[in-house]
């Protein structure tokens, strides 16, 4: 995922959307572009005002989102969309436990735990199953209160300058804990859950995949422990990138979609692992009482059926969603290699989403305390 620092949320917003406030000048229903036996009436006929998304990506995500399927839901509709970007949703959980009304109607949950969380919180509202096409989607990727979207990555990279792909590599979570065979820092992320920072730690100790959860807290900082005064720690995406290609650190862990940014538009000397590498999905769902509801869920009902919007946000970042009628070969070859799918799942571990709900604050607490040793 890409987490952006609240000093540059007035640029993104600045530069992503400006196309998206023209939505009161919506194309009304161009036949061609939007054809109604795609995008019926009953969902896209009659909104209006705005819907302001808490976006909990940032980045290179927001500004893709923006300048594809949410501006085209803009065009469409006349809906003014506005993203509201923070780096987790301590702020919309904040905001909740208040009581009043919130000013989002449409929010990204940065994995199924928040979904769960938010949910049992009673923080969701249902989603309207007369206007969204739940049925496009696999049913695993479908909850009455939000839908998987942007599948994503957390995995090994290094510096081709340090470790050439013609000669030795890290290949591992072995090879990344391994200093005397790899030396050199290590760039990992200041996070207990969406950084692979227990899990790369365990399975370098020789865990097995299917004995990966519960986490075993005590193992994996013991493990940690022997690359401690390696690691430079980063905080947001575009920070462990940097580290990685100025040489600040010569192998790191980062997400799947900030290294095909830099490999693809920056031409940055990355190496990157699908061995043993973290998977999971972010959710789109409905704030409960949001102030416009109806455009919330058919915001959901876009993403799920402007597959043109897909191909090019996919194009811009390799975050694909499972979409019935969209393959890995509808996307762009040199996006392929990047996208969680196909040939890259054979040894990828998807993450425990329940066993991160019910524990994520006593790993924050336990990850801190170690940092602070």
């Amino acid at each position: 995922m890409h987490i952006v620092s609240r000093s540059t949320i007035a640029a993104i917003v600045v530069a992503g959307l400006a196309s998206l406030a023209t939505g009161a000048a919506a194309q009304s229903r161009n036949s061609d572009e939007f054809p109604k036996a795609t995008f019926p009436e009953k969902t896209f006929d009659g909104l209006k005002g705005e819907v302001l998304f808490y976006d909990t990506s940032g980045g290179p995500t927001t500004e893709a989102r923006n300048a594809t399927v949410f501006s085209r839901f803009a065009d469409l509709t006349g809906v003014r969309f506005r993203s509201d970007v923070y780096p987790d949703p301590t702020k919309f959980y904040a905001w909740m436990q208040t009581g009043n009304p919130p000013p989002w109607s449409l929010i990204e949950l940065p994995g199924t735990s928040e979904l769960e969380r938010a949910k049992a919180a009673g923080y969701l509202e249902k989603l309207d199953r007369s206007l969204i096409p739940l049925d496009q989607l696999d049913p695993t990727d479908v909850d009455d209160y939000g839908i998987r979207m942007m599948n994503y990555s957390i995995q090994m990279i290094w510096n081709t300058q340090a470790f050439p792909m013609s000669g030795p590599h890290p290949e591992s979570w072995s090879d990344f804990y391994d200093l005397k065979k790899f030396p050199g820092k290590r760039c990992m992320f200041k996070n207990a859950q969406t950084g692979a920072t227990f899990e790369s730690a365990l399975l370098a100790d020789g865990v097995k995949p299917d004995q990966l959860y519960p986490l075993d807290v005590d193992r994996a900082l013991k493990k940690l422990d022997t690359i401690k005064d390696q690691i430079v720690w980063w905080s947001s995406g575009a920070q462990g990138i940097q580290y990685l290609t100025t040489g600040e650190c010569q192998i790191g862990v980062s997400w799947n979609g900030r290294i095909a940014g830099a490999v693809n538009e920056d031409h940055a000397p990355i190496g990157l692992s699908w061995n043993q590498a973290l998977y999971s999905t972010a959710v789109l769902a409905v704030p409960k009482g949001a102030p416009n509801d109806r455009a919330g869920q058919a915001a959901i009902a876009m993403w799920i059926l402007d597959k043109k919007g897909q191909i090019n946000f996919v194009s811009r970042v390799p975050y694909a969603t499972n979409i019935k009628g969209l393959s890995l070969t509808d996307y762009p070859a040199n996006v392929r290699s990047y996208l969680v799918g196909g040939e890259n799942l054979k040894t990828a571990i998807r993450e425990d989403s329940s066993y991160y709900k019910e524990n994520l604050p006593s790993l924050t607490e336990r990850l801190n305390a170690w940092l602070q040793q």
